[in-house]
């Protein structure tokens, strides 16, 4: 299972993954695989679990219900994944023994702009199948989807939110101490790499192929923007940042993610360095988490401690 980690700064969100696919019996399928996608210029979501949802790859099937034109807040393009996943297992005909191991999970972390509020807040959150309502990981998957999210408060700023394969408690102590050494944003991003790159080494199901993708504070608080500057290396605060670290190369490449747009109606492949043109409004950065929802912040997924 994918290793998903995030932290937020009070300048910038990072979001790292590895790109390994598995069959069933833990055999490697696919070691380059796309699980990143970027919304609306301002969430990093990744997936963790199965690959396919009623055929159609999970990244391309996320893309294609993010483009949905009636999204209008980061609430709706969460609730949205949560409903389209709930209404496709439901209408899924597989085996009692499938359904069990068909486990699927999304992580995302955000700026979001609360109604009434000019700052922007970190939102961190995932939609899963095989969390309890108390945010804690299940054995066997079930039909239905759960929301689970939290608004950092001003003062914690800083965060680590970890998603699918889990870190130890050493990992995790050396990841803070990597953060802590850090002195650029390039830094902060190979510090987290070289973390999934640890669990890598000691579960078969993670891959030392990984792809981080940076999404600045200063980039969102501008209202219009004319295009979308994909940088790194080197990474910078002024521009939305994508970096592919493949296993036996000594120096990280330029890679984009996936980007999609609500109302876009399509996909933006991922690929190598690119200018894209868009036009997007701030107002689509309003966030308001109006349905009820699991409040209990998961166990392993949200520490805010680096």
């Amino acid at each position: 299972m994918a290793c998903i980690l995030s932290m937020s700064t009070p300048d910038v969100l990072i979001q790292v993954t590895d790109r390994r696919l598995i069959w069933p019996d833990g055999k490697m399928f696919n070691d380059y695989t796309n699980q990143v996608t970027i919304f609306n210029g301002r969430m990093a979501v990744s997936y963790a679990g199965l690959s396919k949802v009623l055929g159609q790859k999970t990244d391309e099937w996320l893309v294609q219900i993010l483009a949905n034109p009636t999204i209008r807040t980061l609430a709706d393009a969460v609730y949205t994944i949560q409903d389209r996943a709930t209404a496709a297992f439901r209408d899924w005909a597989r085996m009692p023994k499938e359904k069990a191991r068909h486990h699927l999970m999304f992580g995302g972390i955000a700026w979001a702009r609360q109604p009434g509020r000019q700052s922007l807040r970190v939102l961190i959150c995932f939609v899963s199948n095989c969390h309890d309502e108390h945010g804690a990981l299940q054995a066997e998957a079930r039909d239905d989807f759960r929301v689970h999210h939290r608004i950092l408060e001003p003062g914690d700023s800083h965060g680590l939110f970890n998603i699918g394969a889990a870190l130890t408690t050493e990992e995790r102590h050396r990841l803070k101490e990597r953060t802590r050494a850090a002195t650029t944003l390039d830094d902060l991003t190979a510090g987290l790499v070289e973390t999934v790159r640890e669990v890598a080494a000691r579960d078969g199901t993670v891959s030392k192929n990984v792809l981080a993708v940076t999404i600045p504070r200063a980039v969102v608080e501008r209202e219009w923007r004319d295009v979308m500057l994909l940088a790194g290396p080197p990474l910078t605060l002024n521009a939305l940042g994508s970096v592919y670290f493949p296993e036996n190369w000594q120096a990280p490449i330029q890679y984009r993610p996936h980007f999609v747009y609500a109302g876009s109606g399509g996909i933006r492949r991922p690929g190598g360095a690119a200018m894209t043109p868009s036009r997007i409004e701030s107002s689509r950065a309003v966030s308001s988490f109006g349905r009820e929802l699991a409040t209990t912040p998961p166990a392993t997924p949200c520490r805010a401690d680096c």
